[in-house]
């Protein structure tokens, strides 16, 4: 999926959020098992974001990242 289509407008100028959804938990996921594989499949694992953020990276000045903390750390 298009970072560039889930990004929607807010009621501030010059703010857009990109919201989470439940596709998300599965990446969450995906990347906390490629920490017991190494530092390579952690670096691919990262691609998919570093991809996604360059569809939109002449949009904006300034991107943040805010994730939650994940699941995994409330068991």
């Amino acid at each position: 999926m298009s970072l560039r289509k889930t990004i929607q407008k807010t009621a501030w100028p010059n703010i857009d959020i990109c919201p989470a959804n439940l596709g998300l938990q599965d990446t969450e996921w995906e990347l906390t098992a490629t920490i017991e594989e190494g530092p390579t499949a952690i670096a691919g694992a990262f691609r998919m974001l570093r991809i996604g953020l360059e569809e939109v990276r002449h949009d904006y000045d300034v991107v943040i990242l805010d994730p939650p903390l994940p699941w995994a750390f409330w068991a």
